[in-house]
């Protein structure tokens, strides 16, 4: 899949996501006016039932001024009004609860004339309620329309809230799992599109390695199998045939190894070994003498202690890769330095060249399987993209680390760390 087509997919996807997040909190939002709209609603009926009771309870009194109120204290009222302010609260008490309402609320009797306050619930705002507050007549009164309730419930917004909080929590839930799946998913195509192109890479570079070796042992056969072939060329070839066949071998057993290393295969055969004897019969070995660039090779073997048990095999790769890879990425005349010195848990073994360098962005990924540093415009440094992977792998399995510092163009260090 083309990148252009990956970015239009991803965009289109999160521009829906969003969408659908704000539809989400639309319809949230629409849902606590409502739920608003239907408290008030329940409200109304309520009161409606309040008034209703004080009729029937007026009614069954003998006194024919039917009287309803009562006021404690001293008013201005000049007819015989009374309300029993306990029953009213009691009434709706009652009829809120019926209603499924809040029981945290504040009413107050008011004189509509020139609103002022002829009873107040313990609790109740002095200077008179918001205007949000709800308001009905009281027509049972003598003198009806003359005066009115007001009911204000101070926490009506948090128990719609309350009320509402598990549907919306799983709304909100499922809403996280969409993003969660949908980041998922983008991130998993990104990192399946690029390990894609790394493998395709490793096609392309092991193409062309094998490539050369079976060529080579083409040619040599066709030499070998014509019958007036002198016996020193017949050797001559034969020997060329048995050395790339071992390159063939080399090349796909190191496929292997990171097979192995992927599947937790690999078995590590420790033995006590001598660092300092290790690295340089292990460099000895390299092409460093009649490589085709001259190579200034410095020791720096500082470790005091410097015998440790290591698989003397896999440890002899590693410092073969690195010092290979600092060879391989260095320039004209490459300068290659080891040293190993210790801490109290263990030692140090570094490898520093005067190379190209690695960018800070390519540091992250060096240790990655197929993963290849970019070489601009030079194609003559061959590989597969898994040496500094086995490296990490086969040392991270001894319980050490390994690590980059490196700065572009003026070479790379890698370091590995193993306890004693």
């Amino acid at each position: 899949m083309k990148n252009k087509t990956i970015k239009i997919i991803v965009l289109l996807t999160a521009l829906s996501l969003i969408g659908l997040v704000l539809m989400q909190l639309f319809w949230i939002k629409n849902a606590l006016d409502l739920a608003g709209q239907h408290y008030d609603h329940r409200v109304s009926e309520a009161l409606q039932d309040v008034m209703k009771d004080i009729e029937m309870h007026n009614n069954t009194k003998a006194d024919s001024l039917k009287s309803c109120c009562y006021f404690p204290c001293k008013t201005h009222i000049k007819t015989r009004e009374f309300i029993q302010t306990d029953v009213l609260d009691s009434l709706l008490k009652k009829h809120f609860y019926y209603k499924n309402l809040d029981s945290i609320y504040e009413f107050a009797i008011v004189k509509s004339t020139n609103d002022s306050l002829l009873f107040a619930k313990k609790g109740a705002i002095t200077q008179g309620f918001p205007t949000s507050c709800h308001i009905t007549g009281l027509s049972c009164l003598k003198q009806a329309g003359s005066y009115h309730l007001e009911v204000y419930f101070p926490c009506k917004k948090r128990f719609i809230f309350v009320r509402m909080a598990l549907w919306m929590s799983v709304s909100i839930v499922f809403l996280l799992i969409v993003i969660f799946c949908f980041s998922y998913i983008v991130f998993t195509i990104i990192r399946q599109k690029k390990l894609s192109e790394m493998k395709n890479d490793f096609i392309n570079n092991m193409t062309h390695e094998l490539k050369t070796p079976i060529s080579t042992i083409s040619m040599a056969s066709e030499v070998l199998m014509k019958k007036d072939t002198p016996k020193d060329r017949i050797e001559k070839y034969s020997k060329v045939i048995f050395e790339e066949n071992k390159r063939l071998l080399l090349l796909v057993d190191r496929v292997l190894k990171t097979s192995e290393l992927d599947k937790k295969e690999y078995e590590l055969h420790k033995e006590v070994v001598d660092i300092h004897e290790l690295i340089p019969q292990t460099v000895s070995k390299l092409c460093m003498e009649q490589c085709s660039k001259n190579v200034n090779l410095n020791f720096n073997l500082n470790a005091l202690k410097y015998t440790i048990s290591v698989d003397f095999i896999h440890f002899s790769n590693i410092i073969n890769n690195l010092v290979d890879n600092a060879y391989k990425y260095s320039k004209e005349q490459p300068e290659i330095t080891i040293t190993t010195k210790n801490n109290d848990k263990g030692i140090f073994i570094s490898v520093k060249d005067n190379g190209i360098g690695i960018s800070s962005e390519q540091q992250k990924h060096v240790f990655e399987k197929f993963y290849r540093v970019h070489t601009g415009n030079r194609h003559d440094v061959k590989g597969f993209g898994l040496g500094l992977f086995y490296v990490k792998s086969i040392v991270e399995m001894h319980g050490g680390t390994v690590s980059v510092q490196s700065e572009m163009n003026s070479g790379s260090e890698f370091t590995i760390f193993l306890p004693f």
